[in-house]
């Protein structure tokens, strides 16, 4: 049976009898098991789920943050994460844990579903109580490098840590940096976009004064035999004969030098957390963090559009002409963002109930610099004057960027919460839980886009009651026959100035019919007001972004236009959930769980899907066409849906065991009998406390989750037709939505060494472009990606290296497979917009990674 949750106790040592000892040829020499009869501070709440200090060494991470993301599929599956307790304790969040060593953890238990409610938290978000050792010191080094098997993509990474545990007081800080080298278009083999309305080009095009598609000169037609709309420029001397032989003729060098796919990127951040007693009923947590971010992206190349007069002595035809050239000028799209955290959680217990006071602070900067062009007045004074040719080399005099927008923006959040939670009443069933919750923020967003400065400020105050009411309880004989039966409630109301009131109510029942099964239903309703950094970001323009235009079934470079939309309404989200959950723990631990999960939304906020002739029809005003109906801007700011309906089916298996010699399998048994942690010597940090001796067996894990979704429909405005996203409605550019998805996990680690592998799969989906069937709508094929870390702790696997004590090396593939998206329209053909590695630039790569404690 699990054990109780917030394990809190005093130690003591259990001798297993002899037939246990670690070698069976030796009865005289038992097994010690030490650990701590746990008992619960919150009534009736069984850990659901566990992972003790042999199943979480043997993923091989890092920090815990890295070991919650293998095994998130069975963590949480909320917007805002798990809520994380430390020894029972409320903290601040996954900052507060994530940074941890996982030779700190004694284990990681994972509570019921209900519990989130009863401590005053959203119903939806898991709990997560993370049980640390008494007595813990350790530094860490971590360094890596990855690169992708295709060239280039490379990045390197470091980090520094310290962490300290004594008793109920811990210290953690930790440094980390992370470089990302710049991926060129250059560097994969991308085909160029066709050119567009006016066809730029490094060497230059000539087209006619008077706009693309007409005539350059009736003389030079005359000449060439045929009506000439374009002529590509022969060398930087041409002739007239050299223009005659290219009538009609174009350039197309590309620009992929000028175009990044990743951008070159450096991020240094730092994280410190403090836990303290400071009194017999009385705990503080402290996270304080902050990061700093600075990258480079290519937007292309600048353009320019140059007057050649007849008179001029380098011009072959007899009027005034264009010549259509990309400038040797990248132009550059420089991002510096930082921003600072500082929270503390105090928890005070006053008999049976338990205070909580949160506080939380946080500062956001971020600035964006997006070069729109080269000024061409001087260039173009110069040709005039017969001082340059416009088919020659162009002078660095000339290169300079003079068209720079500039967008900045800054966020203060400060927010206090209070939640004070413990029983109310006694029932013959139990005891009736209650948390009363309340508290206010004031958030500022400043942004600013070329000077235009927009102010916002939102006041913020909130509260909320939670009521749990047992039902039916074995423990206490009350309707034992059916066994436990809880029903919890919620409600909750939110006023934000510039939003109004949002009312959130939740209600649900979780029945335990036997202690290997539970099941579980519930209704929530939330009413959420768009954040301000969505309504207040700065406008920032982005040239020459590949676009795919449904309508007209062809790729094209646009103007792109991001930033906040104060016109977005307050989301109202209703979810309706049934499920279960079968937790056997015979021989290893399996548990299996399903969910069906049904959602609704109003003014569903989102971001604007792919251009089909659903969505030019609902947000008409987001594209901008030229004279010929070429796509040339698109507004991509987010809108709010007016409908959205989601209904999936999610089930899945999670899987583990240990194999290895009888009498540590048997000592394991008898330490969950007694309520009990097994200890391991080699499983220890340098204050890792005596215990198991003898070799550990080996581990393996194995968890799969299939969600179905049986429904996914969108109206976008009152009055138009609801979209099918399940078939062809247009959902994100990874496709529409897949009916079919599967996430695992599987490892096997022991004897120092540990093979993890992770994957997902999707089903096949596709996007329409009209109404009907055409050869324009395009089909995603099914893709699985997979990757596969393989580890080794070579203190273990060399114990008499002294050098290779504390130190792990591990090899991480990414995408093992080197998966491609595959799209392809009604012809079997992939339009330019979807090419591989346009979708997946980095594709297969590897990373090495050593890490050192001391």
């Amino acid at each position: 049976m699990p054990h109780p949750a917030f394990g809190a106790g005093a130690e003591q040592d259990a001798q297993v009898p002899g037939a246990l000892s670690a070698n069976p040829r030796d009865t005289g020499n038992p097994i010690v098991v030490k650990g701590q009869r746990e008992t619960s501070i919150i009534d009736g709440i069984i850990a659901e789920d566990e992972l003790e200090e042999a199943d979480i060494s043997a993923y091989g991470a890092d920090t815990v943050a890295d070991l919650l993301d293998q095994v998130a599929s069975g963590i949480d599956a909320s917007d805002d994460g798990p809520v994380v307790l430390i020894n029972g304790q409320l903290a601040n969040g996954i900052d507060d844990i994530a940074d941890l060593p996982p030779e700190a953890l004694r284990k990681i238990q994972l509570l019921p579903r209900d519990t989130a409610s009863r401590i005053g938290q959203r119903p939806e978000r898991r709990v997560v109580n993370i049980q640390l050792k008494p007595a813990f010191r350790q530094a860490t080094l971590n360094a890596e490098g990855a690169f992708a098997t295709a060239g280039k993509g490379t990045g390197a990474g470091a980090a520094a840590g310290y962490t300290k545990i004594s008793g109920s007081n811990r210290t953690t800080i930790t440094a980390r940096m992370r470089d990302t080298d710049m991926l060129l278009e250059s560097d994969r083999p991308i085909l160029p976009t066709p050119a567009g309305a006016t066809p730029y080009d490094l060497a230059g095009n000539v087209v006619a004064l008077s706009g693309s598609g007409n005539e350059i000169d009736p003389a030079f037609s005359q000449l060439a035999g045929t009506r000439v709309t374009v002529a590509a420029v022969p060398s930087t001397n041409p002739t007239l004969a050299q223009f005659v032989s290219n009538a009609n003729a174009t350039n197309l060098n590309g620009i992929a030098a000028y175009r990044s796919l990743v951008p070159d990127s450096r991020t240094w951040s730092m994280n410190a957390t403090l836990g303290r007693r400071l009194g017999p009923r009385t705990n503080v947590n402290i996270t304080a963090n902050g990061e700093l971010t600075r990258s480079r992206s290519l937007q292309g190349a600048a353009t320019a559009l140059l007057r050649l007069d007849p008179a001029s002595p380098v011009s072959v035809f007899s009027q005034a002409v264009n010549v259509a050239r990309y400038l040797p000028v990248p132009l550059e799209a420089k991002r510096q963002g930082g921003g600072a955290n500082l929270a503390a959680t105090i928890n005070h217990n006053l008999g049976k109930w338990t205070g909580t006071l949160s506080l939380n602070y946080n500062h956001r900067e971020d600035r964006t610099l997006t070069d729109r062009g080269v000024d061409t007045a001087a260039l173009q004074a110069a040709i005039d004057a017969n001082l340059f040719s416009p088919f020659a080399e162009v002078p660095n005099a000339f290169l300079g960027i003079s068209r720079r927008d500039v967008a900045r923006s800054n966020s203060d959040l400060a927010s206090a919460q209070a939640t004070l939670t413990g029983p109310a009443v006694k029932l013959p069933t139990g005891e009736i839980m209650v948390s009363l919750r309340g508290g206010g923020g004031i958030h500022w967003q400043r942004s600013e886009s070329n000077g235009s400065l927009v102010s916002t400020r939102r006041n913020d105050a909130n509260g909320q009651v939670s009521v749990d009411v047992p039902l039916a309880s074995r423990r206490n004989n009350v309707l034992a026959a059916i066994g436990d039966l809880r029903a919890n409630l919620a409600l909750g109301l939110r006023n934000a100035s510039g939003a109004g009131r949002l009312w959130n109510h939740a209600y649900g029942l979780n029945w335990q019919p036997v202690s290997s099964v539970s099941l579980r239903g519930g209704f929530t309703g939330e009413d959420i007001a768009p954040q301000l950094a969505i309504i207040n970001a700065p406008v920032i323009v982005y040239p020459n972004v590949r676009f795919f235009d449904f309508i007209r079934n062809e790729t094209v470079d646009v103007t792109v236009i991001s930033g906040g939309n104060a016109a977005l309404l307050n989301e109202s989200r209703r979810t309706l959930s049934f499920g279960g959950t079968l937790a056997l723990q015979d021989r290893g631990r399996l548990n299996l769980n399903a969910d069906f999960t049904r959602t609704r939304y109003l003014n569903r906020i989102g971001a604007l899907p792919p251009l089909n002739a659903e969505v030019q029809q609902a947000f008409a005003d987001r594209f901008g066409r030229d004279d010929s109906g070429r796509l040339v801007r698109v507004d991509n700011r987010p809108v709010s849906f007016a409908r959205e309906e989601h209904e999936q089916l999610r089930w899945g298996v999670n899987f583990s065991r240990f194999f290895g010699k009888a009498q540590v399998r048997q000592a394991r048994q008898l330490a969950r009998q007694l309520g009990t942690a097994l200890i391991d010597n080699d499983e220890d940090g340098p204050a890792g406390s005596p215990g198991l001796e003898g070799p550990k067996p080996w581990r393996v894990n194995f968890s799969l989750n299939h969600t179905w979704t049986l429904k996914a429909q969108r109206l976008a405005r009152a009055g138009l037709p609801s979209v099918d996203l399940l078939d062809g409605g247009a959902f994100g550019y990874g496709g529409g939505q897949a009916r079919h998805a599967i996430q695992f996990n599987a490892g096997i680690a022991g004897k120092g060494f540990g093979l993890q592998s992770s994957g997902t799969w999707k089903g096949a989906t596709s996007i329409r472009a009209g109404t009907t069937p055409s050869a324009a709508d395009l089909r995603y094929a099914p893709r699985a990606l997979i990757d596969v870390r393989l580890f080794a702790d070579l203190g273990r696997v060399l114990p008499d290296a002294t050098w290779a004590s504390g130190t792990r090396v591990s090899i991480n593939a990414r995408n093992l497979f080197d998966s491609r998206q595959r799209v392809t329209d009604g012809t079997g053909n992939t339009p330019l917009r979807y090419q591989p590695y346009l979708l997946d630039a980095v594709g297969r790569s590897l990373q090495v990674a050593v890490r050192k404690t001391f």
